[in-house]
């Protein structure tokens, strides 16, 4: 269980600038044009991937309004936010706006600590009305609630000169994942 308390805006540290371009945390607007953009991308493929498995097979509701499809479309979403996340360092929208999903401590993470983040996170964040999407706006770090139970940090890229050192083109070693203390 985390007992460190949150820290004012004056004290948090910024993230590393390991010689390449300054980086700063992704805050709440960017992270919904991202949002936005994945929107757009899964749906190019769930709207035709129901519609094949309605044509093809049955689609049975399995509780209220809910299909069969639409559960294996949100299999496939959250599939498509760990895959991505876990191997780029971000989702498609994430990526195309300059922002990389990293542990706390700045480095790449795992696959449990992505899994962690994308699918349990979501999902209390998710049943609470989206309050802890909305929490990143106000928080000092830019943090979700599914970043603060995962500890992950989204980061920005504030620039980059042509020729620059990347610092995400840091070496893909094992990330961590703190289950404990």
């Amino acid at each position: 269980m985390r007992t460190d308390t949150v820290e004012p805006a004056s004290q948090v540290p910024p993230p590393p600038h390991r010689g390449g371009p300054p980086v700063g945390y992704g805050g709440f607007w960017i992270r919904v044009g991202a949002s936005v953009i994945d929107f757009l991308i899964v749906s190019l493929f769930a709207w035709p991937f129901r519609a094949l498995w309605r044509a093809v097979i049955p689609d049975p509701f399995l509780w209220g309004p809910v299909r069969a499809s639409g559960v294996a479309v949100l299999v496939l979403w959250w599939a498509y936010y760990v895959i991505t996340t876990a191997t780029s360092g971000g989702t498609l929208g994430k990526l195309a706006v300059g922002l990389r999903v990293t542990g706390d401590d700045f480095r790449r993470p795992d696959w449990a600590t992505v899994f962690f983040r994308e699918v349990v996170g979501r999902v209390i964040v998710t049943a609470t009305f989206g309050l802890g999407f909305l929490w990143a706006a106000f928080d000092p770090r830019k943090q979700g609630w599914h970043d603060k139970i995962a500890d992950t940090v989204v980061l920005r890229r504030v620039h980059l000169a042509p020729g620059a050192a990347d610092p995400w083109a840091e070496d893909r070693g094992e990330g961590r994942h703190r289950s404990s203390g």
